[in-house]
């Protein structure tokens, strides 16, 4: 496990966060490639061509789908969890680890705030990369009918109760990244 430091390599250009939601099940992918393009989980099964960076946190994501899927991906890995420090946890030297600073503390210029959610992760990340947009892709925060995702990678479907839960985590990223004119549209 390698510990990342990232660069502003998107200084003042856009960037495109891939959720989950069930949105995206017939989304064209093909719009996005290409560009500056960070996955949330299982977002990387589209392939590097599309996703050039995918983060995690979960350890259960991790230990039933990352840990074996993703050695073929061929982007970038970045983990961002504290049982990533456990030193009794092997993780490979291709995952570049970013600490987690806190659960509820908004941006990092670190770290990476975690804000209870990997989506608000990889917000913080392609502001750490210097991103000036970043449109966010499957965070519909609900399920459709039984479909929680638009892939069918996650083996225990979020529950109507974490979506809620999660909602209130993005709010401590408003206010700084009104404060420095970036902005960030839930598409």
């Amino acid at each position: 496990m390698l510990r990342w430091a990232p660069t502003r390599c998107w200084e003042g250009e856009d960037c495109y966060i891939v959720g989950g939601g069930p949105s995206l099940q017939a989304f064209e992918w093909d719009r996005i490639e290409g560009r500056n393009v960070i996955g949330c989980n299982s977002a990387f099964c589209l392939g590097a061509h599309v996703v050039q960076i995918c983060i995690f946190a979960d350890k259960q994501w991790w230990e039933d789908i990352g840990r074996k899927q993703l050695p073929s991906y061929g982007g970038i890995v970045v983990g961002s969890a504290d049982w990533m420090e456990d030193v009794a946890i092997d993780i490979p030297d291709w995952v570049w680890y970013i600490p987690r600073e806190g659960r509820k503390n908004g941006l990092s210029h670190t770290g990476l705030g975690f804000n209870n959610n990997c989506g608000s992760l990889a917000i913080n990340l392609a502001l750490r990369l210097g991103a000036r947009r970043v449109f966010l892709l499957g965070f519909d925060m609900k399920a459709e009918g039984a479909r929680t995702h638009w892939h069918m990678a996650h083996k225990r479907p979020t529950a109507p109760n974490d979506f809620q839960q999660m909602l209130p985590w993005f709010e401590p990223l408003v206010e700084p990244c009104r404060k420095r004119g970036i902005e960030i549209v839930n598409c």
